[in-house]
Protein backbone atom coordinates (compact mmCIF):
# COMPACT_ATOMS: atom_id res chain seq x y z
CA UNK A 1 0.00 0.00 0.00
CA UNK A 2 1.47 3.36 -0.98
CA UNK A 3 1.52 5.98 1.77
CA UNK A 4 0.89 9.61 0.78
CA UNK A 5 3.75 12.01 1.47
CA UNK A 6 3.34 14.52 4.29
CA UNK A 7 2.98 17.34 1.74
CA UNK A 8 0.01 15.62 0.12
CA UNK A 9 -1.64 14.82 3.45
CA UNK A 10 -1.45 18.48 4.46
CA UNK A 11 -2.74 19.58 1.04
CA UNK A 12 -5.73 17.20 1.26
CA UNK A 13 -6.50 18.31 4.84
CA UNK A 14 -6.45 21.99 3.87
CA UNK A 15 -8.33 21.52 0.59
CA UNK A 16 -11.19 19.49 2.08
CA UNK A 17 -11.58 21.82 5.07
CA UNK A 18 -11.53 24.92 2.85
CA UNK A 19 -13.96 23.33 0.36
CA UNK A 20 -16.43 22.49 3.16
CA UNK A 21 -16.51 26.09 4.36
CA UNK A 22 -16.74 27.56 0.84
CA UNK A 23 -19.98 25.62 0.32
CA UNK A 24 -21.58 27.27 3.38
CA UNK A 25 -24.14 24.44 3.46
CA UNK A 26 -23.64 23.37 7.07
CA UNK A 27 -23.61 26.33 9.47
CA UNK A 28 -22.92 24.07 12.48
CA UNK A 29 -19.80 22.60 10.83
CA UNK A 30 -16.76 23.77 12.78
CA UNK A 31 -14.11 21.70 11.02
CA UNK A 32 -13.41 18.68 8.85
CA UNK A 33 -10.74 16.59 10.57
CA UNK A 34 -8.66 14.11 8.58
CA UNK A 35 -6.78 11.40 10.48
CA UNK A 36 -4.21 9.40 8.53
CA UNK A 37 -3.39 5.76 9.04
CA UNK A 38 -1.15 4.29 6.38
CA UNK A 39 -2.66 4.97 2.96
CA UNK A 40 -6.08 5.80 4.48
CA UNK A 41 -7.45 9.21 5.45
CA UNK A 42 -10.53 9.22 7.71
CA UNK A 43 -12.73 12.31 7.31
CA UNK A 44 -14.72 13.36 10.37
CA UNK A 45 -17.03 16.37 10.65
CA UNK A 46 -16.87 18.35 13.86
CA UNK A 47 -20.19 20.11 14.39
CA UNK A 48 -21.39 22.31 17.21
CA UNK A 49 -24.50 20.98 18.97
CA UNK A 50 -25.91 22.92 21.90
CA UNK A 51 -22.50 24.36 22.80
CA UNK A 52 -20.73 20.99 22.54
CA UNK A 53 -18.62 19.58 19.71
CA UNK A 54 -19.87 16.34 18.15
CA UNK A 55 -17.64 14.20 15.91
CA UNK A 56 -19.45 12.61 12.97
CA UNK A 57 -17.51 10.04 10.90
CA UNK A 58 -18.05 10.69 7.19
CA UNK A 59 -15.88 8.52 4.98
CA UNK A 60 -12.49 7.04 4.29
CA UNK A 61 -10.28 8.02 1.38
CA UNK A 62 -7.45 5.83 0.14
CA UNK A 63 -4.28 7.04 -1.54
CA UNK A 64 -3.71 4.87 -4.61
CA UNK A 65 -0.18 6.07 -5.42
CA UNK A 66 -1.15 9.07 -7.56
CA UNK A 67 -2.03 12.55 -6.24
CA UNK A 68 -5.16 12.50 -8.41
CA UNK A 69 -6.37 8.94 -7.80
CA UNK A 70 -8.22 8.10 -4.60
CA UNK A 71 -10.35 5.23 -3.33
CA UNK A 72 -13.50 5.96 -1.33
CA UNK A 73 -15.51 4.18 1.35
CA UNK A 74 -18.65 5.56 3.00
CA UNK A 75 -19.01 5.29 6.77
CA UNK A 76 -22.12 3.33 7.77
CA UNK A 77 -23.25 4.05 11.33
CA UNK A 78 -25.47 0.95 11.41
CA UNK A 79 -22.43 -1.30 11.17
CA UNK A 80 -19.81 1.15 12.49
CA UNK A 81 -17.71 0.28 9.43
CA UNK A 82 -16.66 1.64 6.06
CA UNK A 83 -18.09 0.25 2.81
CA UNK A 84 -16.25 0.68 -0.48
CA UNK A 85 -18.02 2.90 -2.99
CA UNK A 86 -17.25 4.64 -6.28
CA UNK A 87 -16.94 8.37 -6.89
CA UNK A 88 -17.46 10.02 -10.22
CA UNK A 89 -14.30 12.15 -9.94
CA UNK A 90 -12.37 10.29 -7.26
CA UNK A 91 -11.15 13.45 -5.50
CA UNK A 92 -11.07 14.00 -1.72
CA UNK A 93 -13.49 16.95 -2.05
CA UNK A 94 -15.94 14.74 -3.98
CA UNK A 95 -15.63 12.19 -1.15
CA UNK A 96 -16.51 14.90 1.37
CA UNK A 97 -19.44 16.15 -0.74
CA UNK A 98 -20.91 12.66 -1.08
CA UNK A 99 -20.52 11.71 2.58
CA UNK A 100 -21.72 15.12 3.84
CA UNK A 101 -24.98 14.79 1.91
CA UNK A 102 -25.73 11.65 3.89
CA UNK A 103 -24.22 12.34 7.31
CA UNK A 104 -24.78 16.09 7.68
CA UNK A 105 -28.37 16.29 6.38
CA UNK A 106 -29.60 17.39 9.82
CA UNK A 107 -27.16 20.33 9.80
CA UNK A 108 -28.04 21.70 6.33
CA UNK A 109 -28.65 25.43 6.01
Amino acid sequence: MPVPPKRLKEEVDDTVDHHAFQLQSWPALAEVDTRWRGSFGYLTAIVEEEGEDARIPLCRIEYLGDDNAWGFAMYLSATDAYTDAVLRTGSPTAAFDTAALVHLADYHA
